[in-house]
């Protein structure tokens, strides 16, 4: 069974199965620790717990006798509310303890003793508070008879703890003792099962050990001889697994190297012989390759002097384009230039005629207007001898103001007002004599500028006649002369413009057709280029093919050593 099953199946096996017994291990561990944990739970929150509340109560009741005892003590009659209060406060723990206790009851037996105490509790606690009223009314001695009762009742209390108490223990002893039964139980399944487990699997390791060592020697005594060339040599494997798929697949390709090395041995032999008569033709191409080689070179070196001597001859051809490109630009801007001259001669001689026509009539204007106001001017005469009487009259009215005075002061007081009169006319006549002569000091101003003006006037008039009328006929003359020789001018730039195009024209067809030559010549240039190229990499292509068929004879014999060293 085990034989049939490949080496990944028989280890996934084997790891199969420890998982399965570990996790049986697992399994049976961790139930077990769960009823440890269980029981110590118990023991911890029930066991120990309930006996931990007995005791208290137990040691409550014992506190509240010593102070029962303290009231009968008559000398402790001040300290009784103090006393019935710590009783009263013990009273209540032994409740609180008693309700805590009965969550850990688990039998019931331990109920029913604990129910018992219960009822004696309560017959305890009325008893005590009899005796507490006695002590309080000073009945010292019925409460001493009474506390009789009381202690035959708290030593009834006391036996049922301990019964109690010796239950817990009880309980205590069976968790402690199942705990350990359990883990005594289960340590010695546990080593049970990790001995089988251990022996199936040193089993499992010792059969798929052993059968790997069996087939990895069959397949290194292959390998030996393989490496010592001896590819007779087979192994048998009856195994379905890895290593057995391994072992045949190890045969075929050794049969396969057989097979390759033996059509090696052949082909290497055809090789020699094929390389050999290829190192002939190659040798006798190479020497054909070279003459053309020299052919091809020497027509490239005669293209290459026809395509400088065309590029001189196109540099050539490309200034005298552009001289003439120049000339006729210039041909075109003189004749541009003329034309504007032309036109600017025109206006300028249109504007002559112009300025002549304004000139005339500005002049007959400013003639008739300064003759106008040198008629005008005579009016200052007019007025000058009006100012000469109006001298004479504010002399003759200043010598009446005078001879008024001089009346006046004769009539005395009477005539005062009218000397007053008299002086103010004299300062007035006075005042009047020099207005008027100022008046007289401009009007002879006047007069001057009126002859100043007069006579600028006239040489203006005179200057504009004999000057500038000749002026303006010499610039209308020179513009019809400047009009007339543009029409020359223009004729000659139209002429030379003209021929420096039929010029370039002509500059233009020899430049394409020494354009046409030159690419021609660079055509043919690089499609030598690319000849002698050609040639160069045949050469060197049947120089790699000379060397190929050295290195294959070589390789033939190498290869023939080779093989010799295989048993086929």
């Amino acid at each position: 069974m085990l034989k049939r099953l490949k080496i990944s199946h028989k280890v996934v096996l084997g790891f199969t199965f420890m998982l399965i017994m570990m996790s049986v291990i697992w399994f049976i561990g961790y139930t077990n620790m769960t009823k440890i944990k269980d029981n110590l739970k118990v023991i911890a929150e029930d066991d120990f717990k309930g006996a931990n509340d007995l005791l208290l109560i137990n040691n409550n009741l014992l506190e509240i006798k010593a102070d029962i005892l303290m009231l009968l003590d008559v000398s402790n009659k001040e300290e009784i509310i103090l006393t019935e209060n710590e009783i009263h406060k013990n009273n209540e723990e032994i409740k609180n303890l008693v309700k805590d206790y009965k969550t850990t009851i688990t039998l019931e037996e331990d109920k029913d003793n604990f129910e018992k105490f219960e009822k004696y509790l309560s017959e305890y606690e009325a008893k005590r508070e009899n005796v507490i009223n006695l002590v309080k009314n000073n009945d010292y001695d019925i409460a001493k008879d009474v506390i009789i009762e009381v202690n035959s009742i708290r030593e009834q209390m006391e036996l049922i703890l301990k019964k109690s108490i010796s239950i817990k223990n009880k309980l205590v002893e069976e968790d402690y003792y199942e705990s350990m039964n359990t883990y005594n139980s289960s340590n010695r399944l546990l080593i049970t099962i990790i001995i089988i487990n251990l022996v199936i699997a040193i089993l499992l390791i010792w059969i798929i050990t052993n059968t790997l060592v069996k087939q990895l020697k069959k397949i290194l005594l292959l390998s030996n001889e393989l490496s010592k060339g001896n590819l007779n040599y087979s192994i048998e494997s009856n195994k379905n697994d890895e290593i057995g798929t391994a072992i045949k697949s190890l045969n075929s390709s050794k049969e396969a190297i057989r097979e390759l090395v033996y059509e090696i041995n052949e082909e290497s032999k055809n090789i020699t012989s094929s390389s050999e008569e290829l190192s002939t033709v190659t040798e006798e191409a190479m020497a054909k390759i070279m003459n053309i080689n020299e052919a091809a070179e020497q027509i490239s070196q005669g293209i290459e002097q026809l395509s400088s001597t065309t590029e001189e001859i196109n540099a050539s051809t490309q200034e005298i384009t552009i001289t003439a490109e120049e000339l006729y630009n210039k041909a075109k801007k003189s004749d541009i230039s003329v034309k504007e001259i032309k036109s600017r001669a025109m206006q300028v001689k249109e504007k002559g005629l112009k300025s002549v026509d304004n000139a005339k009539s500005i002049y007959n204007d400013k003639l008739s207007s300064i003759t106008e106001a040198m008629r005008a001017g005579e009016v200052v005469k007019e007025i000058k001898v009006m100012a000469e009487a109006i001298a004479n009259i504010t002399e003759q009215t200043n010598l009446l103001a005078l001879n008024a005075s001089i009346e006046a002061a004769r009539a005395g007081e009477q005539g005062r007002g009218f000397a007053v009169v008299a002086d103010e006319v004299r300062k007035l006549a006075e005042e009047s004599a020099l207005t008027v002569s100022k008046i007289q000091s401009i009007i002879v101003q006047v007069q001057n500028a009126f002859t100043n003006i007069a006579t600028n006037a006239n040489d203006i008039l005179d200057f504009i006649e004999y000057n500038v009328y000749p002026d303006y006929e010499l610039l209308i003359d020179t513009a019809e002369n400047y009009e007339k020789d543009t029409y020359l001018i223009s004729n000659m730039a139209s002429d030379i413009a003209e021929a420096t195009k039929f010029m370039l024209e002509n500059l233009n067809q020899v430049s394409n057709a020494i354009e046409t030559v030159s690419a021609t010549a660079e055509e043919s240039s690089a499609t030598s280029q690319e000849i002698v190229t050609n040639i160069n990499d045949s050469t060197s292509a049947i120089d790699e093919v000379t060397k190929l068929a050295q290195n294959q004879s070589e390789l033939a014999e190498v290869l023939n050593v080779m093989i010799q060293k295989f048993k086929i």
